[in-house]
């Protein structure tokens, strides 16, 4: 689980990952979401995660969340006009060889710039970073 400012991402797994996502304060038009190859690194700099989890090559990535299932808090996809949602992602395993526990998922501004990230260590283990 994440938490921060009223926001809260939750995953679990059984045969998909579970993703329960409540967020809060995104801007209007909504905001891209990823998963990343790396970790934050301990400069909390959201530019250095590296390119989107993306193991089989696939399309859409893996770890492109905003076109699997919407923009946060957008128009269009499973969090439009609330940035709340459920869903079940197969391509976003927390255990094995293509685990996501230890990446970073990143929120973007709608500029593309990084709004916030954090590294995916499994339940309650903090709060997201602001981006640097």
């Amino acid at each position: 689980m994440a938490r921060s400012a009223g926001s809260r991402v939750f995953f679990s797994q059984a045969y998909s990952t579970s993703l329960t996502v409540a967020v809060a304060g995104m801007e209007g038009g909504g905001n891209k979401w990823h998963v990343h190859d790396f970790p934050v690194p301990s400069s909390s700099a959201c530019g250095d995660t590296g390119g989107h989890f993306d193991p089989a090559q696939s399309v859409p990535e893996w770890g492109d969340l905003s076109a699997k299932w919407g923009l946060l808090s957008g128009a269009t996809g499973s969090f439009a006009g609330t940035g709340q949602g459920h869903v079940l992602d197969p391509t976003l395993p927390l255990y094995g060889k293509h685990s996501v526990l230890g990446r970073s998922i990143v929120v973007h501004h709608n500029d593309a710039s990084a709004r916030a990230c954090r590294k995916w260590r499994g339940a309650g283990r903090g709060p997201p970073r602001a981006a640097a």
